[in-house]
């Protein structure tokens, strides 16, 4: 299959995969070729920057390495998570050069960078246009879990679950923000109760807001 297998549409004919490219261009200098972002790797025999470009792709199930469906633009962004549910596509991007020497040479605003949070309707929307994107409030937030056209977040600093709703295109919505007073270790969601792993603060449960 083109890349890492992520999910099936609910019609099963349909597979979403996470792509990688390598890309090589000529650089004078190891500084102009880590400005960019995308993983930049430096060779100073040659003067060439090598990049790894992601690719979200949709393709045939039956035939996924010729089938290809729709390639979902990015730019020059990183897709961190990927879920599938049986009416949305959610994925998380990243976007922000890395730096000689990092960490110590990056500038203090790197180190608040904010991930995206994207939707992509799977209902009527044969061109796989985007449903709504929206920047999440946390520098470590990760899409956890996914169901139907909610979306849950866990960020890390503080310890914190977010769960969003993109109910209709253009819209993401907060239905349910908790301090989890832990790290999270696992989430299962069981009808209208969720249950936490939080390591050694033990287990904790919260009600599903639908």
């Amino acid at each position: 299959i083109p890349g890492s297998l992520v999910g099936l549409t609910p019609s099963r004919s349909e597979m979403v995969t996470v792509d990688y490219r390598r890309e090589v261009t000529f650089a004078t200098d190891q500084q102009t070729c880590l400005d960019g972002d995308l993983y930049p790797v430096y060779d100073t025999s040659r003067n060439l920057c090598y990049r790894i470009r992601h690719l979200l792709k949709v393709s045939s199930f039956d035939d996924p390495m010729n089938g290809l469906i729709r390639e979902i633009p990015i730019g020059d962004a990183w897709i961190r998570d990927v879920q599938v549910t049986q009416t949305r596509l959610f994925y998380t991007t990243y976007q922000d050069p890395l730096y000689d020497g990092f960490p110590s040479s990056a500038p203090v605003s790197w180190f608040d960078r904010r991930p995206k949070l994207h939707a992509i309707s799977l209902q009527d929307n044969p061109q796989w246009e985007e449903s709504a994107e929206i920047e999440l409030p946390h520098p470590y937030a990760f899409l956890y879990w996914a169901h139907g056209n909610h979306a849950v977040v866990v960020a890390d600093a503080p310890p914190m679950l977010l769960h969003l709703r993109n109910p209709h295109p253009g819209t993401f919505e907060d239905a349910q923000d908790m301090a989890l007073g832990g790290y999270l270790f696992d989430v299962v969601v069981d009808g209208d109760d969720l249950y936490f792993a939080l390591g050694l603060q033990g287990p904790r449960t919260s009600e599903f807001i639908d």
